[in-house]
């Protein structure tokens, strides 16, 4: 399962595309579903993977940078594990508390980072960021780059 906040934008798009191309060789399929940011939902949408007996879910895009998140995770991962399934994390960092739980995590950071030192070399001085939500992981990194 692709469990993602929404499909708006280009990168979950080819992430999504790149998840369906790798898994459907195996005969395994990709339900994709969307939370809308609503832990509820997410947990109500995990659940129905855990009765469908899925594989592996993958949750894709941003983390908020609160303690509940990290307990919500923990749940997520004993309750797929439960059934004999991997919670995968991609586009959010590893949380320490759950050692066995993957992460595809992109360099936020670094590529900020590099960019806005590019931009400097060419003689810049005021570079504005817009970033994303406040409390992601995503904003927090870049912000920081």
């Amino acid at each position: 399962a692709f469990l993602v906040n929404n499909m708006v934008g280009p990168t979950f798009a080819e992430i999504a595309t790149a998840v369906e191309e790798s898994t459907s060789p195996s005969g395994h399929r990709v339900t994709m579903l969307t939370t809308n940011g609503d832990p509820d939902r997410e947990f109500e949408l995990l659940s129905q993977m855990c009765e469908q007996r899925a594989a592996a879910v993958l949750l894709v895009g941003a983390t908020p940078t609160d303690p509940a998140f990290s307990e919500r995770l923990q749940r997520y991962a004993a309750l797929l594990a439960f059934v004999g399934a991997q919670l995968v994390l991609c586009g959010r960092p590893e949380d320490p508390a759950l050692p066995n739980v993957p992460s595809v995590y992109y360099d936020n950071h670094g590529g900020t980072l590099a960019s806005t030192r590019h931009l400097i070399e060419l003689g810049h001085r005021r570079i504005l960021f817009l970033g994303a939500t406040a409390n992601h992981t995503t904003a927090e990194d870049r912000l920081r780059g």
